[in-house]
């Protein structure tokens, strides 16, 4: 990370070692090393979470009772790597998360703990991540004496039912005015954390903070801004338009509209 790309332990890792507790970290996908370590701790259970890869069924096999995962949608829907983002961004009224067992697949495995919580109007990835966050510890609390007293009761996913969501990349974040402004809207608030939602002004990159949709009574070309004001920058889609409230420009802080065009004077017919 930063500048100089130096290699920085992740939070889980940095708070292991800051209070003494053992970390095993994995090489290769068959690293044996891990695997031998792993087998010696004679582990009733695995949990699994956010960890990015597919185990091979060695490692599946070592734990007594089971190896399981928590995953943050409602499977079979949204499986992979972006499940909150997802559901962000295809408008969901709801998600959740899955206590499920772990299988040599692609979050494939059978669930026997779902929770559920809705999207809340103007939800951001930034809010609704420890939201799941907290719902997962009530789901994972209630399956381990499930698991423990081996009365868990596994209900196998629909594969003609799933749906996946892959790694977002960089570029993903870049913002095509040809879609509509609600899901322009929410492609800025699922994508807040990271990449960022972002255009381009005088070739440097402008990334969206906050926005929200608008009507317009006059017709403008997507991505051309058709009006300004302290409250925001409004700028065309492929239908309606988009209120940017909050920017921030390649090199600088991020501002409210009104603070950031008293640098950047953006003007009506000008185009992102």
């Amino acid at each position: 990370s930063g500048r100089n790309l130096l290699s920085k332990p992740s939070a889980v890792k940095a708070w292991s070692v800051e209070h003494r507790v053992p970390v095993i970290e994995m090489g290769s996908a068959e690293d044996p090393n891990c695997f031998a370590q792993l087998k010696a701790l004679k582990a009733d259970l695995f949990i699994v979470i956010s960890f990015g890869r597919i185990l091979k069924r060695s490692f599946l096999e070592l734990p007594k009772l089971n190896a399981i995962n928590i995953h943050a949608s409602l499977l079979p829907k949204y499986r992979g790597a972006s499940p909150m983002q997802a559901a962000i961004l295809n408008g969901e009224p709801e998600t959740g998360v899955c206590v499920m067992r772990l299988v040599e697949a692609l979050d494939a495995g059978a669930v026997c703990v779902t929770k559920k919580i809705a999207i809340q109007a103007r939800e951001t990835i930034l809010t609704l991540e420890p939201r799941l966050a907290a719902l997962a510890a009530e789901a994972l609390t209630e399956a381990l004496p499930l698991l423990e007293k081996s009365r868990v009761t596994w209900a196998e996913q629909d594969p003609t039912q799933a749906t996946v969501c892959s790694k977002i990349r960089k570029e993903d974040g870049k913002i095509d005015w040809n879609l509509s402004a609600d899901r322009i809207d929410r492609q800025v608030r699922a994508y807040l954390d990271w990449p960022g939602s972002y255009a381009f002004y005088h070739g440097k990159r402008l990334v969206i903070k906050k926005s929200r949709p608008v009507r317009s009574t006059v017709a403008v070309k997507p991505g051309q801004i058709c009006g300004v004001s302290d409250e925001g920058i409004t700028v065309g889609a492929g239908d309606g338009c988009l209120l940017l409230e909050a920017l921030q420009l390649e090199g600088r802080s991020a501002l409210k509209a009104s603070e950031f065009l008293k640098g950047t004077p953006l003007k009506a017919g000008e185009a992102l």
